[in-house]
């Protein structure tokens, strides 16, 4: 089986988000407060492991999610001004209108998730994908209502579709995760607990 391309694997992956119940307004700081409340796997019916993330959140300032207009995907054919801070690519063009240049946009993404599998000797190594542009970060849409930024904390809900031939039975794995507010702050980065991957 091919690895999929990233709009396919994309397409696999599901994002909830669930807010908590208003309280007197709290103070946190600007910067997003990330743990992870759970990791549970189950047999997609398939060939893989789908593998549940919760990850418990913070913010002072309430600025998480990206609106999906601002995602620019497609590369351009003619000249564009390539500014939009979220879009995939920046772009750069010669005085004749034609793109030269183009550099991935690491804000493309909110969410980001690094896995690592335990190799012969018990070392944990980063899991490179055959195809450069596929990962699992996501870019989740905004938490907050009406353009109104608060204080908020509340759990997000994030699947992973872990399938062969790029895991295998008995794989032992974990997840370092982090995400980003719409100012470019970054979380701290969590790890998760050790996970088995029974693929059945």
């Amino acid at each position: 089986m091919l690895i999929p391309s990233l709009k396919t694997a994309l397409a696999c992956l599901f994002l909830s988000i669930l807010l908590a119940t208003c309280r007197n307004v709290p103070s946190f700081p600007k910067e997003p407060v990330i743990s992870i409340e759970s990791l549970t796997r189950t047999f997609n019916g398939f060939s893989g492991d789908n593998v549940l993330l919760k990850i418990r959140f913070q913010d002072g300032t309430g600025d998480l999610g990206l609106e999906s207009g601002e995602r620019q995907t497609t590369r351009p054919v003619t000249r564009i001004s390539g500014t939009q801070p979220f879009q995939e690519y920046f772009y750069t063009f010669n005085s004749f209108g034609q793109l030269t240049d183009s550099t991935r946009n690491k804000f493309y993404h909110n969410l980001f998730i690094k896995l690592s599998r335990k190799n012969s000797s018990g070392i944990f190594e980063e899991i490179v994908f055959p195809d450069p542009n596929f990962n699992y970060n996501y870019g989740f849409k905004p938490l907050y209502e009406n353009n109104r930024k608060t204080p908020m904390e509340g759990l997000i809900e994030y699947n992973m579709n872990l399938s062969q031939p790029t895991f295998k039975k008995n794989d032992i794995i974990k997840c370092e995760i982090q995400i980003c507010d719409r100012d470019k702050n970054f979380s701290n980065t969590v790890v998760s607990e050790v996970l088995t991957l029974l693929m059945e």
